[in-house]
């Protein structure tokens, strides 16, 4: 692999990992009662905010899931990822959880559809779906 190239995975490694936690935290949040409009405003500008929280996970309940990113290619880009750091020896647990994270979407919703269905796929293990 080349350095373009590893930069690629690199970016997208941190890309998925920002939108899997997002995932998580709007669907805590909105459990907990909180509006994840307000979550995203608020965390989106302060030190939890990423980019796939202000611009990705809002697209589940903002756009019925659907983003322009397909799940499928989340998953090629994630095994590239983790291939690139077992290759080189470097433990990567949280890219780890990541990929399984968005494993467990693929093998719950499929890979027919953009990545924002990874904040679907937490809505279906935390029994909680986001209000549209």
């Amino acid at each position: 692999m080349g350095l373009g190239q590893t930069l690629k995975a690199l970016n997208q490694a941190l890309y998925f990992a920002g939108l899997a936690a997002s995932a998580e935290a709007v669907v805590m949040g909105a459990k907990a009662g909180l509006d994840p409009e307000v979550l995203v405003e608020v965390v989106g500008e302060s030190s939890g905010g990423n980019w796939a929280l202000k611009n990705r996970a809002p697209l589940a309940w903002r756009n019925g899931y659907r983003s322009g990113g397909a799940l499928s290619i989340a998953l090629k880009d994630l095994a590239t990822a983790t291939g690139l750091a077992d290759e080189l020896k470097v433990p990567a647990p949280v890219l780890s959880a990541t990929a399984h994270l968005f494993k467990l979407a693929e093998g719950l919703l499929g890979t027919e559809g953009d990545d924002p269905l990874v904040v679907k796929a937490v809505e279906v293990i935390a029994r909680h779906e986001i209000e549209r």
